[in-house]
């Protein structure tokens, strides 16, 4: 049976080593973010980066910008906590519902499959994988934590002195750096891919 990868040879249709090669390379690290898209997508001549790490820093220097021109007052911080302190309360009740209600599907599945009888001893592998998946899903996505947020005036110092601004700044220009290499990596290996098949009659 073909894959993907193999459909139009086993159809017939004229397929030459570079066109198979270079679907086949969506497989690999330099096509990776492509493995989503239809086969018919061609492959980039080059990658460029994700623009998030960009829009982040623009924000964050923004943010930094603002912090230094507006100082807020002691009221205003203290205003600004109590909204934040809300929203982080709010979304963490939000999270464990949501939680609480996944866990209830999940346990219902199991119970339902578990009492399931498999027609055969050939199906017996299916209700044990099938099982396998729920119990681990139910043990990854319904973890519990507890709710924290920092005391007002831990929050409000770390707010006003902008060092988790900063933190993150510093975090978004190295990501954004590593990313445009990985893209001028990835565009070298899909280049020297190119080139060796140049020549190739087949």
């Amino acid at each position: 049976m073909p894959t993907g990868y193999t459909a139009d040879i086993y159809e017939g249709k004229n397929v030459t080593l570079k066109d198979y090669l270079l679907l086949c390379a969506r497989e690999f690290g330099a096509c990776i973010m492509m493995r989503d898209e239809h086969m018919s997508t061609p492959i980039p001549e080059s990658f460029e980066p994700d623009d998030y790490h960009l829009k982040e820093i623009e924000r964050i220097e923004k943010d930094l910008k603002e912090l230094n021109d507006n100082p807020r007052t002691q009221g205003e911080w203290e205003k600004e906590y109590q909204n934040a302190y809300s929203k982080a309360i709010n979304e963490y009740r939000e999270r464990e519902y949501k939680k609480a209600r996944l866990k209830l599907r999940y346990e219902n599945m199991i119970i339902a499959v578990s009492n399931w009888e498999p027609p055969t001893k050939d199906h017996i592998n299916l209700k044990e994988f099938a099982l396998k998946q729920l119990k681990e899903s139910l043990d990854f996505d319904t973890l519990s934590y507890p709710f924290e947020f920092p005391e007002k005036e831990e929050w409000i110092a770390t707010q006003s002195s902008g060092s988790l601004l900063l933190k993150y700044l510093a975090y978004h220009k190295e990501s954004y750096a590593k990313e445009i290499e990985a893209c001028k990596g990835r565009t070298q290996w899909i280049k020297d891919l190119r080139d060796s098949l140049k020549n190739n009659s087949i």
